[in-house]
């Protein structure tokens, strides 16, 4: 986006919006609907402009780490243009005098896009403005005299796009995941494992813990985080943490390796013993062996370039919580959110997507810690649990139907933030002690 000198002088403004909300657009865009506008050009003096254009254009941006490569890593960039439409608006050479000059504009948001390398049409993605290394970008951009760079300016503005409807989801369906030790996790550990590192005891072969999660849930649906252990009876155990980390999974490229070909016949030992000698067959041998070798390398498919990317953490403590060892459900915590585990901005909680050779999926991270009541030893596990963010959610009164699920304020009463008279129990209630939030 331009600075200083152009932005003073350049202004794309949408229906409904004023001046200073541009830096800060709250309105959500879906598939089909009109996006209109207003650019305005104000220049302090005389100026004489060739062309005026607009321009709406959607770009996915992707930098992730091929597989495979030295430990510094190696980033593969592929910035995928998912579309750009472009109108002029002024047409010269014309002279401007210093006032404020204002066209109307309008574009439509496709409901689908064709992409490169692509069967069929593709969905559109929605606005997804969390990591640097992957993003989905929409944007006005407004340029006075493109190509010229003496006279250039231009002004460029995100637009949020939403494509997925207000749906009441089904009930959560539970899954229940293994916690392994987490010395046998492959990755690297939490904050909280490496700080206790050397108070975790991991010998215990006689405690089997999974945790019990929704395998697919809507950013606020309400759902219970549960534990079910299994071990020697006379054990006890006390809950300390159980940390939830959610983590959005991205991959591009081929990730199905295709069908082998199968490989011609080979004559049999007695047509060999015909034509050549028994020194003949041991080089022969020798020599299918390294060209079967070196064809298998060559046919053998590139591994996608996939990234984890932590999206925020959560973390609920046991206090004290006693588990039982007859693998009963054990309740940790009830009516959570995934709204919650990102202090209410749900922006970062784009459903799961893919759109050409990307996808984004999402993984929760779950790292239990158990004290040993007897011994005082702490146990640790920990497993992966993949985790699909549904479009949509639970109809709410007073919220803006062109917003998506949880773009908008969690309501409070006055005073909240200063948490006095009836809003500090309302805050109470909201942040319950049972656990703790972290970055």
């Amino acid at each position: 986006m331009s600075k200083g000198f152009e932005r003073d002088h350049l202004r794309i403004l949408l229906d409904g919006e004023t001046a200073q909300q541009t830096d800060q657009p709250t309105h959500y865009f879906t598939p089909g609907q009109l996006i209109k506008g207003t650019a305005t050009y104000s220049p302090s003096s005389e100026v004489k402009v060739d062309v005026m254009t607009v321009v709406f254009k959607a770009t996915l941006y992707i930098g992730l780490k091929d597989n495979g490569q030295a430990s510094y890593g190696c980033v593969r960039t592929q910035n995928q243009n998912l579309f750009r439409y472009e109108k002029l608006i002024f047409q010269g050479p014309h002279k401007l005098s210093p006032r404020t000059h204002e066209w109307p504009f309008e574009f439509e948001l496709p409901g689908s896009i064709k992409v490169p390398f692509a069967t069929g049409p593709q969905a559109i993605p929605p606005t997804w403005d969390v990591l640097p290394s992957v993003r989905v970008i929409y944007s006005l951009r407004l340029s006075v005299n493109p190509n010229s760079r003496t006279r250039y300016m231009d002004l460029e503005r995100p637009i949020n796009v939403w494509p997925f409807q207000h749906i009441e989801l089904p009930l959560p369906t539970y899954a229940t995941q293994p916690l392994i030790d987490s010395t046998q996790t492959p990755g690297p550990k939490s904050a909280l494992t490496r700080r206790r590192s050397s108070a975790v005891n991991t010998n215990t072969p006689n405690l089997n813990v999974s945790i019990s999660i929704p395998s697919a849930l809507g950013a606020w649906q309400n759902f219970s985080v549960q534990l079910l252990c299994n071990g020697t009876s006379d054990a006890e155990y006390t809950l300390n943490t159980c940390e939830l980390a959610l983590k959005a999974h991205a991959t591009y490229g081929a990730t199905e390796t295709p069908t082998p070909t199968p490989p011609p016949r080979r004559p049999s030992n007695t047509e060999i013993l015909r034509r050549i000698s028994s020194t003949d067959i041991m080089s022969r041998r020798r020599s299918n062996t390294e060209t079967a070798r070196r064809t298998s390398n060559a046919e053998a498919p590139a591994p996608a370039p996939k990234e984890l990317f932590q999206i925020c953490k959560f973390k609920l403590l046991g206090r004290g919580l006693q588990i039982p060892l007859d693998n009963t459900h054990i309740t940790i915590k009830r009516d959570m959110r995934l709204i919650d585990m990102t202090r209410g901005d749900a922006s970062i909680l784009a459903p799961t997507f893919g759109i050409s050779h990307f996808r984004l999926n999402y993984i929760m991270d779950v790292c239990v810690q158990m004290t040993d009541a007897k011994t005082g030893a702490v146990i640790e596990r920990r497993g992966e649990v993949p985790l699909e963010i549904l479009p949509g959610g639970l109809v709410e009164e007073g919220r803006d139907d062109d917003a998506p699920p949880a773009f908008h304020e969690v309501a409070s009463p006055p005073g909240y933030e200063e948490g006095v008279g009836e809003a500090g129990i309302w805050e109470g209630l909201y942040r319950s002690p049972a656990y703790t939030v972290t970055a």
